[in-house]
Formats: structure tokens, sequence, C-alpha cells
């Protein structure tokens, strides 16, 4: 560099005399994740760590001396090589000492002066902060649970836990980044020495652990990884946590792009109950677990490089092995090595991991592979799997934005079938905002894309543009164009455009504020639906042929009524909204709003003449987006006023369109249009309960409920279930979930919702089984028996459910014995006196059989005797797992219904069926890695 036009060379000072008047090169730091030498020692490849360092990068000379240091990531510990590095990224940190050289003058020989100047202080600090951050990891055997534990049985435990984390969090630059690098060195240091739980004597399940965690500290995880890959054994390791919030299984120490259970060789799942000796093993075999399959991703055999990499690494970019099968030509990402694939292949076929070529060829984005896949006749739509979460290839290629590409999937046979699949978010995230096109729907996605003419061509297919735009996206996208002034684009979508955005936001409100000029042409178009009427729709559309801004905002806010004028009356209102005369269309609201006055009062008095001469002379009486006259007279009329509304086309269940809520006039107009609108105050239809089955029920009126049903309306079985509460915990409820030694007697609860109306309930029930059959009621039922509601069950029982022809009897005993269920004797009784089958094959849902389910959870511990002495259920039955109920009780540490089952003549899998329980461990420990498996079997 220069100083005052001076050359200047700059040199540590710790070098200077081995380098005379040269210079040493020492590489800025790094911005971002590269300035963090401990993600550094996580996130880079070796070698490349090798080779930044050997350049005087200093993070990376800094991030390579901890892990030769601390043996991480299988790097075998070596000191002297771990000091050296750190010498060299210290060197930064040392005081510079800068060669000035100053030339003679007049040919007088030159000079050069020496200036010391202060270090980098920024490489210091760096240092210094690793350095502690690195003795904070370093003391945090198994991470924060183990370190609690072992705090817990000291006074102030708690405190010194929570002192002894804000001390940590500070040294690693806070709780985020402290979680991440604690769970990162733990699965990287060296194996071994891990922590064994400590035990009581009598405990022992838990010395069975300690026995498991002694016996995987003195195994080589990268020794066996490394065997496995030796014959051809790829399948990794993962970790399941099946607690009260579960997360899911995972694979430790890796990072991999795509996985599936069938790769998958070694299990350590969480117990849903944490007893003594499950937090040290879960640590424990999670570790061991990471270094297995940190060792065998790194292991030159293995095949799946380019799909996972050990830790933070990323996988490699391509495959470059040998080409057996479509997927690794694919893979490979050289069309040209798609000649290299075996005669024979299928080129639809899936591979191991579950995707066909093309979806490897889409997920990788390589357009190029995915055209040649397509030209090789690959299918372009291919069948869903089960078991891997894929977006079609149709769906990816256009939120990639690949017009082209989508168009050439097209052409060879792919659709817009099903969801794209391309928008997914966890429990905890909330959906899209439906105001905007997010691009997860089928409409969405082309618009994003600009593929207009996909659009259009799907506008006049089968089931045309509300088949792929479930969400609403094509409006919303419509209304970002035209609040951007994006013509273009509003071009295209005006014509398609329909009344609302996701939820519950109209297009026209939003019209009217941002875009009043395009409010005609949107009515004219597919914006008319937004009306509540088809006769009212007619009278918009006489606005906008006129070009009638001010008129259509006005039928807008208070035309709700129109329907109920004549039509003569509603032609005469047409040709004044067609020229633009508000005041006259004043009077058509007024009128209309007095007709609605009129015909409520008739609903409500029972005045059947009057109410005959309305509706007959109402010109159209199919109302939508608003309260109506059907909800009214359900609400307080005739069951024969209501079968009258049906007849003239009244919907039961009329879709919902959002409307103007507000007065937009002055004066005069605002007060008369007030007016008109008063009498609009009927409100929606019950908004706790929107069907008007429930209110007809309520009212207990079979016949009026009936009519309803006859015309369309649907649900009455769910509907029950909701009126009655099911499916909810009763009032007074002792849960089991946190006495689990204990038996609860909760046979004193109410056998049904004491706040409902159980009479509607029982006539929503009969038509249920009227119109959907008896066996329709069985997930009401299954609600029914979470919340031990018998008297209800009853009622299911006596309008004809067949519970001996159950779907799914599983859920229903699994509903009785639930943790957080009253688990009542009587309900038992119940299920066994109505023919519910006692047995059912191991399935998704579950491999316990009733006896076992009750075994887990069940509250009161009499039910066992009601399961086994009055239901003949076999206290010994083993299920799937070789266990009995008396093996999953005492896993469990249900105490009381361990106690039950014994007296009932219960006993352990080893003494029902010894040989075949000796089998069976055999089995397992042939099949299982038995030291990872979080039970008592050795």
């Amino acid at each position: 560099m220069r100083i005052k036009g001076l050359r200047v060379l700059v040199v540590s000072s710790g070098a200077l005399a081995a380098a005379g008047c040269g210079a040493v090169a020492v590489a800025p730091v790094e911005g971002g994740v590269g300035a963090d030498p401990l993600i550094r020692a996580f996130s880079a490849r070796l070698d490349d760590l090798d080779r930044q360092a050997a350049g005087g990068d200093t993070t990376a000379l800094l991030a390579l001396s901890i892990i030769k240091a601390e043996g991480l990531r299988g790097v075998s510990v070596d000191a002297a090589a771990a000091a050296e590095l750190k010498r060299k990224a210290t060197a930064r940190a040392a005081p510079i000492t800068i060669t000035q050289y100053i030339p003679g003058i007049n040919g007088a020989p030159g000079r050069t002066a020496l200036l010391n100047l202060p270090g980098d202080g920024q490489v210091r600090r760096m240092i210094s902060e690793t350095e502690a951050c690195v003795s904070i990891l370093k003391t945090r055997q198994g991470g924060d649970l183990t370190l609690l534990d072992a705090l817990m049985d000291e006074p102030d435990g708690f405190e010194k836990y929570e002192s002894a984390q804000a001390e940590a969090q500070q040294a690693c630059g806070g709780a985020e980044r402290l979680g991440v690098l604690s769970e990162l060195w733990d699965e990287s240091k060296p194996w071994g020495d891990r922590p064994l739980p400590s035990c009581d004597d009598d405990d022992q399940r838990c010395r069975v652990l300690a026995q498991k965690v002694a016996r995987l500290n003195a195994r080589d995880p990268a020794q066996e990884a490394r065997a496995a890959a030796a014959r051809g054994d790829f399948r990794l390791g993962s970790f399941n946590h099946i607690g009260p919030m579960p997360t899911g299984w995972s694979l430790p120490g890796v990072n991999c792009l795509r996985w599936n259970r069938e790769q998958i060789g070694k299990w350590h799942v969480n117990q849903d109950v944490i007893m003594p000796g499950d937090g040290e093993h879960t640590a424990a075999s999670v570790a061991f677990i990471a270094a297995y399959n940190r060792a065998l991703a790194g292991d030159s055999a293995f095949p799946f490089a380019d799909v996972c990499a050990e830790g933070l690494v990323k996988p490699e970019a391509n495959y470059a092995g040998p080409v057996r099968n479509w997927g690794q030509a694919v893979r490979s990402g050289d069309t040209a090595r798609l000649t290299e694939v075996p005669v024979g292949q299928d080129i639809n076929g899936r591979d191991i991991l579950g995707l066909t070529p093309l979806e490897w060829a889409m997920s990788r984005n390589d357009e190029a592979m995915a055209v040649a896949l397509l030209d090789a006749g690959a299918d372009p739509d291919p069948e869903p799997s089960e078991d891997v979460e894929a977006s079609p290839p149709l769906a990816l290629a256009l939120s990639r934005n690949k017009a082209d590409l989508a168009r050439r999937l097209i052409a060879a046979g792919a659709s817009m079938k099903g969801a794209p699949g391309v928008c997914r978010y966890g429990p905890y995230d909330g959906p899209p905002d439906p105001r905007l096109n997010n691009g997860c729907s089928w409409a969405g996605l082309l618009i994003k894309a600009g593929a207009f003419d996909l659009l259009e061509h799907q506008a006049s297919a089968e089931g045309g543009l509300d088949a792929i735009d479930g969400s609403g996206e094509l409006s919303a996208a419509f209304l970002q164009a035209a609040t951007a002034r994006d013509e273009a684009t509003v071009e295209r979508l005006l014509p398609h455009a329909g009344r609302q955005v996701g939820g519950r936001e109209g297009v026209l409100d939003a019209l009217f504020e941002a875009r009043p000029d395009l409010v005609a042409r949107y009515v004219l178009a597919r914006g008319g639906g937004a009306a509540r009427s088809a006769a009212e729709e007619g009278v918009w559309r006489a606005a906008a042929e006129g070009g009638r801004t001010e008129a259509l905002a006005f039928l807008w806010d208070y035309g709700a009524d129109l329907n109920l004028l004549s039509v003569d009356a509603l032609r005469g209102c047409a040709e004044s909204a067609r020229a633009g005369d508000v005041e006259a269309l004043l009077g058509c609201v007024s009128a209309a709003g007095e007709r609605r006055l009129q015909l409520q009062a008739a609903i409500r008095g029972g005045d059947e003449p009057t109410f005959e001469r309305l509706t007959a002379d109402a010109a159209d009486l199919r109302e939508r987006g608003k309260a109506t006259q059907l909800a009214v007279a359900v609400d307080k009329g005739a069951t024969s006023m209501v079968r009258r509304l049906l007849d003239r086309g009244a919907d039961p269940v009329p879709p919902y369109i959002p409307h103007r809520d507000k007065a937009a006039y002055d004066g005069p107009l605002k007060l008369a249009a007030d007016a008109a609108m008063a009498a609009n105050d009927y409100g929606s239809t019950r908004k706790s309960d929107p069907s008007l089955l429930v209110r007809a029920a309520e009212r207990g009126d079979a016949v009026m409920l009936r009519a309803l049903s006859d015309a369309g309306a649907r649900h009455a079985a769910a509907l029950a279930s909701s009126i009655a509460n099911f499916g909810n915990p009763p009032p007074g409820l002792r849960d089991s979930s946190f006495e689990r030694g204990a038996s609860i007697d909760n046979e004193g609860l109410p056998n049904r919702a004491v706040d409902r109306n159980f009479e509607a309930f029982r006539l929503l029930v009969a038509e249920a089984a009227r119109v959907e059959g008896p066996q329709s009621l069985e997930q009401a039922f299954a609600s029914g028996v979470y919340s031990g509601y018998n008297d209800g069950l009853q009622v299911l029982l006596d309008n004809g459910l067949d519970l001996s022809k159950a779907k799914q009897p599983e859920r229903i005993w699994s509903n009785l014995t639930s943790l957080g269920t009253p688990c009542k004797p009587s309900t038992a009784r119940l299920l066994l006196a109505s023919g519910l089958t006692r047995s059912y094959a191991a399935n998704a849902y579950t491999h316990w059989p009733p006896i076992h389910a009750f075994a887990v959870s069940c509250a009161d511990a009499r039910v066992a005797e009601i399961l086994v002495r009055e239901g003949g259920m076999d206290v010994n039955e083993i299920n799937t797992l070789g266990q009995t109920a008396v093996d999953v009780a005492e896993a469990y540490g249900r105490q009381a219904n361990l106690e039950a089952l014994k007296r009932l003549g219960g006993r352990p899998a080893s003494e029902v069926a010894p040989a075949a329980d000796q089998a069976r461990k055999q089995t397992r420990r042939e099949e299982e890695d038995l030291d990872l498996v979080q039970g008592e079997v050795l």
C-alpha cells in the first residue's frame, strides 16, 4: 500500500526476522458466515478448509485449528498442527511492522524506516470470542437437558442452570447461536465418554439404559459405518421424537436434500413419557447416529454424495459415480450420460429414494435434463407417491417461472390436477396472505410464470378457472396489477378475475378504492357475480354498460334488496342505472327496502297472504352473500313459508359474497339510503351456528329440518357433533397425564354437555341418519366417546348406527382410553354392548389392541376388568411388537393399570410365550440396533 506517496511493505512483527524485507500475505477477515470460525468449522468441506488455510484465510485457519485440536468431524486430534494453525491466525492480531522505504536525493542511497502499528483489533476480538465459546461448548456434555439434570440435584439448581445458560449465551453470541453450536459440537466431537444416567437401585429400566449407553461408548460408529459401506449398506440412522409435540424424524449429523424411511437402517425413537435414564440415553443415541451418519456420508463408496453431506456442508453438485439407472444419470447433470443407462431400465421407475428421473431433474432445476427425459418418453405427470413429498413437475416448472418448460410438459400430457404442493407451511406457520398471489394455486403459478395463454386455455376447459383457483389468487393478482398500474397484466386478467380475493375480501371494494375506472369493465366480465342475486346483477350490468361508476357504487352499497321488486319495477331500475340516475335508483332501493320490511313482518307475524303476495311478486329469491329471507323464515317463520321460499329457488347454503358495509353518500341521499338499509338489519344467519339446519333443529321443527335437507342442506352429522360439544373434555375432568400412578374415577362427570340443546342434537342425528345413512354417524360417535357423553352416544345408536360395521373401530377404542379423556367404565360397557369389534389389524393409526391402549393411557384402572371379564379380551394378548398389556403398562409407568392387569392374570410376554419372546428378541438383535432402542430389551 502507499502512505503519503511512499512505498510501504506490511509484515507481522513475528515474521519480520525470517522474512527480512519481504511481506507475508494475510488474508482479510471475510464477512457473513465466512467470518464465523465456529460455524465455518462445521459448514465447510475439510479439503476446502485445508486449501483456504494454506492461502492464509484467517477464519479458515481458526476453524481448522479448532477441528484438529478437538478431533471434530472424525479428524484425528493433532495438537501440534492445531497450535501452528492458531499461531498463523493469531499473527494477524499481532502488532504490525511497516517497512518504509525512503529514496535517496541527488543520487544518495535510499534508506528504510520501521514503523510499528497496533495489530488487527477485529481479529483479536474474533479469536477471543471464539476461544470463550469453545470453552463453553467443551463443558456442555449432552446439551441443555443433561446440564439441567446435573444441576437439579444441587441446592438452587434451577437458578444455577439459568445463570449458566446466560453466561453461555453471552459467550457464544446469543441463545440461537449457542443452541446451533451445541448441537453441532455434540454431534461432531470424538465418539465416546457419554454420561451415564444415575439410577435408583430398583429402577431396572434405567439400569438397562445405562448399560446401553456404556455399550455405545465402547463402540466405534465410524468403523461400523465404513463396514456397512463396504458391504453396500448405505442406509442412514434417524431420530424420531414422539413426545407431546412431535417433530418428526431427522437425520443427525448429515444434511440431506431428501431421504426416505425405507433408507433408514438405525432408529432411535424417544418415548412420549420421559423417565429416568431417557435423557442420557437419547443424547448418547443421537450422537452415535450422528457420528455413524457423518462417517457413512463421507465414505468414498457412498453413492449419494450429491444428496447428503455431513453437518452443515452442502452436498456435491452432481453425482460422479457409475450410471446404473436413470436417476443416477439425471443426478450427474450431464445429458450425455443418459446414454449410459443400461438397457431395460424403466424411465418412469422410482429409485430407492422414491423419485422418478423426471422428478429428480425438476428437483435439481435442470431444465435441459427434463427436456431430454421428455424426449426419451418420460411421463410428465407421474402418479404421486405416498412416501415422498414432491410437487408435480409442472408445478415446479411454473414456480420457477419456466413457462416454456411448462408448455412442453403440458404438450406431453401434464395436467393441473390436485394441489400444486409448492406452498407448504408447518403447524406454527400462518398460511400465505390471502390478499396476495402467493403462487400456491395453479392459477397463481400460471400468472407468476407469465403463462397467460395457458390460463386462457384453462378458462375454456372443463371446470374452468375455478378448478385451478381455489384460493382466489387470480383475483389477487388482478388487483395487484391494477394497483400497480400494470395495464398489460390487467388486460390479460380482467376477463377472468372472480368476485373475491382469498378469504372474504371483495374485488369490487378494492377497485372502487384503487381503480374506479376498471369497475364497469370488471362487472361486465366476471365481476357481476358479486351481486347478491341474479336480479341485482342485471341492474349492475345495465349501469356498467352505461359506464356509470357512481351508480354502480350506489347499487353496491345499497342495492341488496332489489331482487324483492317485481320484474317490471326491476326493469325500470335497470334503465335508471344505465342512465346513471342515482336519485331514481334511490327510489328503487327505498321501495326494495320497504318490501323487505313488509316481508319480514309477514314472516314474523305469520301473515301467510301477505307473504304469498310479496314472494310471488319478487323477481328473484335466489339470494346469496347476505342475510336471506330464507334465514328469517327458518328463524321466525312457519314451515310452509320455508317450503315456499325453497320452491322459489332459495338456497339453504348460499355462497358467501363480500359486500360493502359503509355509506358513501352525504346529505339527503345518505339519510334516505340509511332508512332503506335499516330495513336490512336482520343480520347474518347465526354466526355461531352458520347452518340453517341447526336453527331448524333448535326450533324443534323436524318437518322444516327435512325440507332444508331435501333442498340440499348437508352435514347434519357433523353439526350434531358440534352442538353436542363432542370431542371436547367434559368440565371437571381429572386428567391422568400427571397422575400416572393412580386410578381416577371420572364416572360422576356429566353424560351430556349440560349447556347445549340436547333435543336439537336428537333431531340432527335423526336427519343425518335419514339422509346420509346411520353409518355416517360413526365419526360423531368416536368424538362422543372422547368426551364420555354416554347419553349422546345412545342417541346415535338408537338411530341405527351399527358398531359391528364400524370402519375404524381402533379410533373409537383409542378415544375411550386416550390421555385427557374420562375413560369411564360405563362408556366401555356401552361399546361392548353395542357390538364394537374387539379386534382389528395393526395399521398406520395404531398397533395397539384395546387392552394395550387401556394399559398406556386409561385414567380409570377399573376399565381393565370390564374389557377382560365382560368383554372377553385376552389380558395376555401379544401385539405386533411382541408385547403384552403388562409390558406396555410397565414401559409407560402406568402403575395402577399395571396392578389391575396383574390381578386379572396379566403377565409379560417373556412369561406368556417365552420361546416366541426369545425368538423375537433374537430377531430384533439381528435386525435392529438394540443399544439405540429406548426400552428394557437388551
